[in-house]
């Protein structure tokens, strides 16, 4: 997978900047446009599905997704996978769509995660952003 490059006459506002990336996560139309962006620019394999075969490929019975976004992965993951996934974003919109979703998703700064150690087969971070 790899960038393209693009050209835009706009100044240039960094994907990482942290209140960009709160505002942007706070709500899922927001969302949304920010990966139908990045997708845009991805050539290569999608990102998910990769992620999705690596999962797959270590069997996991629990699954930590760090990041989860409006918690597509992790329904995935549990659907077609048959394990069972905690879910933890850093936005309580996000959360609230995984809930929506059947799995058990909770509020968390990722980078001070209160769960107990080797709980999971398999930690996740597909659409993580850390500034």
């Amino acid at each position: 997978m790899r960038l393209r490059e693009r050209v835009t006459e706009e100044p240039e506002l960094r994907h990482d900047n942290p209140l960009l990336v709160q505002w942007e996560f706070a709500s899922e139309e927001r969302l949304d446009k920010r990966n139908s962006i990045y997708r845009e620019l991805i050539e290569g394999d999608n990102a998910e599905d990769v992620l999705f075969a690596a999962v797959a490929e270590c069997a996991p019975k629990r699954v930590l997704d760090v990041g989860c976004g409006i918690g597509e992965t992790s329904e995935r993951v549990a659907r077609d996978l048959g394990a069972s996934v905690v879910a933890v974003d850093s936005s309580p919109r996000m959360v609230h769509l995984t809930r929506e979703r059947g799995i058990d998703a909770r509020l968390g700064d990722i980078q001070a995660l209160e769960l107990d150690d080797e709980s999971f087969d398999c930690v996740i971070a597909g659409w993580c952003c850390t500034t």
